[in-house]
């Protein structure tokens, strides 16, 4: 039985993007000035990082971090995952980890 257990910090992307949107506003800076500096054709996608919906690009989050005069770790917010990866199924709650574990073990031992 091969079991990995994984605990390590990711980046959260709802709370990242309320964190973008907090610090692009403290900066004085609206979303057609985001579009315009980063050469965007349209709005969508700054509001959809705002969201959590999608994360800014490498590039874009350089870009940001510049003017906003910020390192990028600063724009990013992360929180803790934990995955079991028992042949090839990952679990992403602790509970149905533990089921999915408890069934896979009968499936197995019994």
């Amino acid at each position: 039985m091969d079991c990995v257990f994984f605990n390590y910090k990711s980046i959260n992307p709802e709370i990242t993007g309320r964190n973008l949107k907090n610090m692009i506003k403290a900066k004085g800076f609206d979303v057609k000035d985001i579009q315009k500096i980063l050469k965007l054709s349209c709005p969508q996608p700054i509001y959809r990082w705002f969201n959590g919906v999608v994360m800014p690009s490498l590039n874009h989050m350089y870009v940001l971090s510049t003017i906003l005069n910020v390192h990028m770790e600063k724009l990013l917010i992360g929180g803790y995952a934990d995955i079991c990866d028992v042949d090839g199924f990952e679990f992403e709650s602790i509970a149905s980890r533990v089921e999915n574990m408890a069934e896979y073990l009968c499936r197995t031992y019994m």
